[in-house]
C-alpha cells in the first residue's frame, strides 16, 4: 500500500474516532443542559422565562439582519481558522513521523 495512502487511512481512522468520541460528548452535554434548566425552572422560574425570551428573540429575528451576517461570517472564519490550524498541525506531526522512525 502506498505511504500516501496508508497516511490518509490512519488519518480517516482517528476522524472517525474523534467524530464518535465528540458524538458521545455533546450526548452527555446536552443531558446535563437539560437538567440544568430543569433545576432552574424548578427554582427560578422567572428567570428561566426571561432568559428564554431573551433567546427567542435573537433567534426569532430580533437582532438585525446584517449584525447577525457580520457575527456568523465571523463566526465561520474562527472555525475554519481552528479547522485548518489542527489539519496543519496533524500534516505536520505526520509528516516528521516517518523521519523520526529512520
Amino acid at each position: 500500500m502506498n505511504d500516501r495512502t496508508e497516511h490518509f487511512r490512519k488519518e480517516g481512522k482517528h476522524i472517525r474516532e474523534d467524530a464518535r468520541e465528540l458524538a458521545t460528548d455533546l450526548g452527555e452535554l446536552m443531558e446535563e443542559t437539560e437538567c440544568f434548566i430543569r433545576d432552574q425552572a424548578i427554582h427560578r422560574p422567572y428567570v428561566t422565562l426571561g432568559a428564554a425570551f431573551g433567546i427567542g428573540y435573537v433567534l426569532g429575528g430580533g437582532l438585525p439582519k446584517w449584525l447577525v451576517r457580520s457575527l456568523v461570517a465571523v463566526g465561520g472564519k474562527v472555525a475554519f481558522s481552528a479547522i485548518a490550524g489542527e489539519v496543519a498541525r496533524a500534516a505536520s506531526r505526520s509528516t516528521a513521523e516517518p523521519q523520526q522512525q529512520e
